[in-house]
């Protein structure tokens, strides 16, 4: 975070609490003061709001959600600021985030191309076996060290 943001962000704070404050009958008074519309003060004014509490956000973007933004081109999600990737083995927080947003199944393929081939990562028993041809993780015990030598030398 660079210096001239926490400054930015301080002053906010110091200016909205003396206008939020300050017992004048003519400023209106919040509950609560949220700097950033971003996953976490979205989530917050969302749960203020739903317990009849008032807020007043301060965001220096022109959107909500922030690097969560995505519109939609002609019925493809755009991602502005890149995907966003949403895992949890919680039931709770996957039906609290379920009634705010849709989610749209997702599974992750990442492989790595090394002189002309493709491998898999995470590194996992098919990994070794495209590397050396070994079939069971006893086979491949001590052969990691070389994996760290391959890789970094690609």
């Amino acid at each position: 975070m660079s210096y001239s943001l926490i400054c930015s962000v301080v002053l906010a704070i110091i200016i909205c609490y003396f206008y939020f404050r300050s017992g004048s009958s003519s400023s209106e008074h919040y509950d609560y003061l949220i700097v950033g519309s971003g996953l976490y003060g979205a989530t917050f004014n969302y749960l203020a709001k739903k317990a009849g509490k008032t807020t007043y956000i301060i965001e220096r973007e022109d959107l909500i959600g922030v690097n969560l933004y995505c519109k939609n081109v002609e019925g493809i999600w755009i991602h502005k600021y890149g995907p966003h990737v949403f895992h949890t083995d919680n039931k709770n927080i996957w039906h609290f985030a379920n009634n705010m947003t849709h989610f749209s199944p997702y599974i992750q393929q990442t492989v790595s191309k090394v002189e002309d081939k493709l491998y898999n990562l995470p590194f996992n028993m098919w990994t070794f076996y495209q590397l050396w041809g070994v079939t069971n993780s006893r086979r491949s015990k001590g052969k990691n060290q070389r994996a760290t030598i391959y890789w970094r030398s690609a």
